[in-house]
């Protein structure tokens, strides 16, 4: 199956106070290095709620069609206009994301498979840093259309492999967002230590 990656950036940074994708860690914004990492794996699009919020660059913008449901409209809007079979989706506050991590998540996806979700040892399901299949797409067009924005609610009704990270030999923090300021101040101070 052929598979894309998709960073989402249609948030509105409230609890940042600013973009988190222009943040910078490691020489780089959160947006250049992760857009690095997925262009390893295959073709990159970038998903924005209004396309003058994206930083300059060659990739494909695809707008927002459902506005303000937050990532299940850009999801749904990605995967109606992709040639692709499935994408990697990826939110703009995820730095430590890498193209290991992609390909070992791609890799389970198969004919039988619509999502393939990480999940950590308290249950948590990492509902971005995940794989979605084409096939979710009238699940999500059905649950847009009764408003209801969680993606658990398409999931159930889904064929989902969950993986944990120690199945797939992946650092527990490596799917982390990057919310707040205090968030930030720590993934610096990681970083000196």
């Amino acid at each position: 199956m052929k598979v894309a990656q998709l960073l989402l950036m249609g948030g509105k940074n409230s609890r940042m106070g600013r973009p988190k994708a222009l943040l910078t860690w490691r020489g780089k914004t959160f947006f250049e290095r992760i857009t690095e990492e997925m262009r390893i794996c295959g073709p990159v699009y970038i998903s924005v709620d209004k396309k003058e919020h994206v930083p300059a660059c060659s990739f494909p913008v695809i707008e927002d069609r459902y506005e303000a449901i937050g990532p299940m409209g850009g999801l749904a809007s990605a995967l109606e206009v992709i040639s692709e079979d499935a994408l990697f989706v990826c939110a703009c506050d995820m730095p430590k994301v890498t193209a290991e991590l992609i390909r070992k998540l791609t890799v389970y996806l198969d004919e039988d498979t619509d999502a393939v979700i990480v999940r950590k040892e308290n249950g948590r399901l990492y509902m971005t840093g995940a794989v979605y299949s084409k096939k979710l797409l009238p699940g999500l067009k059905e649950q847009i259309r009764k408003k209801n924005y969680r993606m658990r609610s398409v999931l159930e009704r889904a064929r989902v492999k969950f993986l944990d990270f120690e199945e797939l030999g992946l650092r527990p923090d490596s799917l982390d967002n990057i919310n707040t300021p205090e968030d930030y101040e720590n993934l610096i101070r990681d970083e000196i230590i």
